[in-house]
This record gives structure tokens, C-alpha cells and sequence, in this order.
């Protein structure tokens, strides 16, 4: 009979804080973090048979893995649910592995809850979700995060999971930079204690409140200083990146730096030395459906309205709003003419700061709080791939490029449409502009 065949994303995680707090008697370090996933995706097919054989396969493609089946998580995870159920079905997996092996992304710990996922998706299997929670917990710390896939604060191990929904609020995009070097998690915590880098937070809770309250808190790895003193060579890495917003993930030895928009992104890569020998990712906050085993539709675009700017203001040459299922409605898309022919911006918002005395929000340029009036301290302000100062942020924004290019074909679509048809005699506008664009 044909198996059954289940498709399932396993994303990267990049921790966004992370504090050691002290070496335990079983040999584990206690650890508090705080981890995101992102878009950068292996693709996992797990294939269920009726034959009852006891075996389990696994392949991969693209990166290479370098080490024998029994060592991958993937086949680990099956195996101990054979003992713990006694299933017997033949399970064969395939990995499209894109995410680097070694860098602190969780790559194997993501395939291997995608396994498990699929396991209890499986109607053939029928393995319970308990069962699932404990597998995952006896396979490796990171794994119980991937198994759910709200932003999360992690204690103990890692593996005691406290899902959370405020930490992605200032992570519209983000640069991920991969070295050509490899170190032992193992060696990273044993350098711990010489190498501590202190926190300015007393814990993930605070931490996720700054955070929340203004995008320029600094992020936190307590593991920093401990990599570089064991790797040299990631040190001098690090100085070789543009700029200084640069945090690592995990235990190394991959690094990250959020951007507000996918042109600042993808302008930062540019930035990055040929001599680094990098491997460079641009990634987005990975989402799903409530229902976390549920593969996504793509959202149907029922209607796009278009509002022609007069006299053409810096390339400025419409407003767009774009409604979605006919339910949902993005406002002040911007069609801008560029170099290479039309572009489609994101609604954005001004960038702000908090008056230390009263936290009213304020723009980063204002010299005085718009509250209380008192003198604001002097505030760097973010500079684009240009020099000029970012201050504005994308508020929407598609999370893959494919609806980014199905959303930026149709809005320029029918910005050609409206502006034909704006050259005829006694053109009037085909849409009611109350609601495009700003007032």
C-alpha cells in the first residue's frame, strides 16, 4: 500500500537572551534563555508503512551531514518511541537540510521534533502526545521548544518550555551570519566559569519587558566571551562584521542582527566581507495556524485599491490597500518608482523611545517628551545602508518571499491599471480613496 506521507517545516531558533546562571550536580548547566524561531526551514517528510518490520531510514539532501543514521536525532526520536510503545511500522524519513550543522541554530533538535510531530499527526502510527512530551525531553534540551512554536523562555536545561507572545514584536527581519568554524557545546560551558559575561538583566522577564518597550534594548548571551576565548578565530569573525549589533545564538557559533525591514537586511549581507567566508541568511519570524501540524494556504488576495499621487513626491506614486479574504485590510502600501522599475514598501511607523522619567513614547528625534517636557538625553539613532537615519519601521510585512512577490504583482498590477486609466478624458478615481493612504 501507498505509506503515509506527512510534510512538515523545521525552523531555526536564535536565542534572543540567554543567561547561565550556574554549573548543576549532574553535570548540566542551569540556563535561562529566551528563543525565537525563524524562517530559515529544513523540509521534513516523514513516510509511515503498513509493513511491520521495525525499521526506520533516514536521508537527507542539500548540506551534507557527515555522520551515519544513528547518530541523527531524526532516527533517535523513532527509536525511542519503539521502545516506549512498542510500534512497529516501518518509518522512513527525508531531511532537505538548509539549516547549518553546528552554528547554535537547532537545526537537528528542529528535525527531530518535526519527526515527532509527524509521528502523532500519523493515523497509522497513533502515537499520543505524552508520549511525544517525553521522547522529545529524553532527546536533547532544545528539542521540547520545537515542538510547539510561540517564542518561548526556557529554563532548567532548556527543555522546560514557558511559551510566551511578546518577543517577536521587534524581530520583523533578521540577518543570520554563519562562520566557516565549528565548537563544541561541551567546550563553550566549560569556559563558562572564567569567562562570564554578566547580564543587565535580572531575568528573561525583564529582559522581554525592555525588549518590548523599545527595539534598541541589547540582546544577551552570557555564552559570548566564553566562545571567543576558546576560538580565536571567531573573535576576529566578529570584528569583520559591519556594525556592532551582532549577538551569537546558542552556544555558537553562528551569529544574528535584527533589522526593521527586508531592504535593510538584505543591504547588511551586502556589507559582509568576501574575506569573512560567510554564509549569509536573511530570515523572518517563522509562524503557522493555530493548529501547529496544519500546513498553510496562502492567504487569498480579494482586492487591492490604489490612490494616484499628484506631482510624484520622491518617487512616491500611489498608496495602496490590499484586502485579504475578503475579511482583513493593510493600509499605506507605498508603490515607489525604483532604479530597477516599480517597488512595493510596507506601512511603517515612526521609531520611538521612552522619556526616562514619565515612558511616554517619543519620536527619536524629538529634543523634548511631548508628556512631561523634560530635556531628552541625546539618542543614536539608527542609519540605513545610506547614512541617513532610520526612523521608520515596517508595521506589516509578508513573511516569505513568495507572498511578498504575489502581493508586490498584484498592487503593481493594478497601480498600471489606475494610472492608464488616469490619461483618459473625465477620469475619476474607481475606488472610494477615504480608505487608502493616509489623511
Amino acid at each position: 500500500m501507498t505509506p503515509e506521507t506527512i510534510h512538515l517545516q523545521a525552523p531555526a531558533k536564535l536565542n534572543i537572551f540567554l543567561d547561565v546562571k550556574g554549573k548543576r550536580e549532574d553535570g548540566y548547566h542551569e540556563i535561562e534563555t529566551v528563543m525565537v524561531q525563524v524562517s530559515l526551514c529544513d523540509e521534513v517528510v516523514i513516510s509511515v508503512h503498513d509493513a511491520e518490520n521495525d525499521t526506520t531510514s533516514v536521508t537527507s539532501t542539500g548540506i551534507p551531514l557527515g555522520f551515519p543514521q544513528e547518530e541523527n536525532l531524526c532516527w533517535r526520536a523513532v527509536e525511542d518511541v519503539r521502545k516506549r510503545t512498542g510500534l512497529r511500522r516501518d518509518v522512513s524519513i527525508h531531511v532537505e537540510k538548509r539549516i547549518p550543522l553546528g552554528a547554535g541554530l537547532g537545526g537537528g533538535s528542529s528535525d527531530a521534533a518535526a519527526v515527532l510531530k509527524g509521528l502523532a499527526l500519523s493515523v497509522i502510527a497513533r502515537v499520543s502526545r505524552p508520549v511525544i512530551q517525553h521522547v522529545a525531553e529524553s532527546l536533547g534540551s532544545d528539542v521540547p521548544f520545537f515542538l510547539q512554536s510561540a517564542p518561548a523562555i526556557c529554563t532548567g536545561r532548556g527543555e522546560i518550555v514557558h511559551p510566551v507572545r511578546d518577543a517577536l514584536d521587534h524581530i520583523p527581519w533578521v540577518v543570520i551570519a554563519v562562520p566557516p568554524l565549528h565548537l563544541s557545546t561541551a567546550s563553550v560551558y566549560g569556559a563558562w566559569s572564567a569567562n562570564r559575561m554578566p547580564s543587565r538583566y535580572r531575568d528573561a522577564r525583564e529582559f522581554l519587558s525592555e525588549f518590548a518597550r523599545a527595539s534598541t534594548a541589547p540582546l544577551h548571551n552570557g555564552l559570548s566571551l566564553a566562545a571567543q576565548f576558546i576560538s580565536p578565530e571567531l573573535r576576529r569573525y566578529v570584528e569583520m562584521l559591519p556594525g556592532s549589533s551582532w549577538t551569537m545564538t546558542g552556544s555558537g557559533c553562528a551569529f544574528f542582527c535584527l533589522t526593521q525591514s527586508e531592504q535593510d537586511g538584505q543591504s547588511l549581507i551586502a556589507r559582509i566581507p568576501s574575506t569573512a567566508n560567510t554564509a549569509a541568511y536573511l530570515a523572518s519570524p517563522f509562524t503557522t495556524t493555530a493548529d501547529l501540524f496544519a500546513e498553510r494556504s496562502p492567504m487569498n488576495i480579494s482586492e487591492v485599491k490604489i490612490k494616484l499621487v499628484e506631482g510624484h513626491h520622491d518617487k512616491l506614486l500611489a498608496f495602496a490597500s490590499v484586502t485579504f479574504e475578503n475579511e482583513f485590510v493593510v493600509r499605506d502600501l507605498k508603490v515607489i518608482q525604483g532604479n530597477n522599475g516599480y517597488f512595493v514598501a510596507m506601512p511603517s511607523r515612526k521609531l520611538t523611545d521612552h522619556c526616562p522619567r514619565c515612558h511616554t513614547k517619543n519620536h527619536l528625534r524629538s529634543n523634548y517628551c511631548s508628556e512631561c517636557g523634560l530635556k531628552l538625553p541625546e539618542r543614536k539613532i539608527p542609519m540605513d545602508e545610506r547614512g541617513r537615519a532610520r526612523l521608520h519601521a515596517d508595521i506589516a510585512h509578508p513573511i516569505n518571499t513568495a507572498a511578498r512577490e504575489r502581493l508586490q504583482k498584484m498592487v503593481v498590477e493594478a497601480y498600471e491599471r489606475e494610472s492608464a486609466r488616469s490619461k483618459e478624458a473625465g477620469y475619476r478615481p474607481t475606488h472610494d480613496y477615504t480608505d487608502a493612504g493616509p489623511e
